[in-house]
């Protein structure tokens, strides 16, 4: 499933801090790139973080993703949430890797 993470950051090259969104999957990284693709993101645009691949959305983004649970079944979610899906992420796909 997608999950959408709201939070408040300073993403790169943006001088204003204000609200964000990692936008991730649960199920893997196919997912993550056909909802993607299918919403206007590139592949340019992913963050391949050992943490849990994902997209980051702020500005204008951000305002569509807040859209998007509704129209595609994703969720948002708790901090614990991600933290939780970070790390079963990891002992999945990088279990023993350092």
């Amino acid at each position: 499933m997608i999950k959408f993470h709201y939070h408040t950051s300073r993403p790169r090259g943006v001088n204003k801090q204000g609200r964000s969104c990692h936008i991730y999957s649960d199920e893997g990284l196919g997912e993550l790139m056909d909802w993607g693709e299918a919403h206007g993101f590139t592949r340019a645009w992913l963050q391949l973080s050992r943490q849990l691949p994902h997209f980051d959305a702020w500005g204008s983004m951000l305002k569509e993703c807040r859209q998007r649970p509704a129209v595609d079944g994703g969720e948002g979610v708790t901090n614990e949430e991600i933290v939780k899906d970070m790390r079963a992420w990891r002992a999945k796909h990088i279990a023993g890797v350092r």
